[in-house]
Parts: structure tokens; sequence; C-alpha cells
């Protein structure tokens, strides 16, 4: 009896699609995202982030896979404390490692010379930050 009710559900249209997730889009990066010590602006080609005591760039974007994972490399300024404009702040090699899933952005940023690993943070999209800039 329940065989023949799901078999007439079925012939008719009525039974609903099993839900999936849709597949992850780079459009779904792109935007004005913040968190807890970090802020970025995510467009194509381009990434920028700002920290409490550092500010960064992605130059030729987040590369994703189909998950929303992301693995770049970019470049880390430390912030923070007098600047000597005749010594500018070194810009040191970092490796920005997270995922994007709806409207979440999960992110860790592995500095290379210094061998520490910046958050992780979480991120939310067209979410203000709240960061404490280092003086």
């Amino acid at each position: 009896m329940v065989a023949r009710s799901i078999l007439a559900l079925a012939s008719v249209g009525l039974l609903l699609p099993v839900a999936c997730s849709d597949p992850f889009q780079v459009s779904d990066s792109l935007g004005e995202w913040g968190g807890e010590g970090v802020a970025a602006m995510i467009e194509t080609g381009s990434a920028s982030f700002e920290f409490d005591c550092a500010h960064a760039s992605v130059p030729g974007g987040l590369s994703f896979q189909e998950d929303g994972s992301f693995e770049v490399p970019g470049i880390w300024v430390p912030e923070g404390g007098p600047i000597n404009t005749e010594d500018p702040p070194d810009e040191l090699e970092a490796v920005f490692r997270g995922r994007v899933g709806g409207a979440s952005m999960s992110l860790e940023v592995d500095i290379i010379p210094r061998d520490v690993t910046a958050g992780p943070y979480q991120l939310r999209r067209d979410q203000g930050p709240v960061l404490r800039k280092c003086l």
C-alpha cells in the first residue's frame, strides 16, 4: 500500500527532490567580509586584508577548489609603532588558506619567514570587521 502511494505521488510529480548543496561559484566569494580582527575585500583577480596589526594582499586573487577551499601565496606587512619612511616595513611571504561556504569564510595565514600562523579567523560576508589597530 505504501509503495503504491509513493508511486502515485511520483507519477504526478509531487515528490520533492533530495536537497543537494549548490556547487561553489567564485561569485560567492566576491565583496566585503569582516570578522574579529580582520577585514577582507575579495575581487576578481585580487584580494586585500586588514588585520589588527598588519595588512596583506593576494595580487593574483583567491583560486578556489570545487568545495570553496583555497590556498594561495600572498604578502603580509606587519604594522605598529613608528614607521621610518626611508625604511618601509618588510613585505613578508605568506600563504592564505581557508574556505568559503555561503556567507561564511574561514581564514588562516602562514607567515613564512616568521614560521607563525595568524588565525584562525571567521568572517561573514557584508559584516563589518572588529579591528583593534596597533599603534
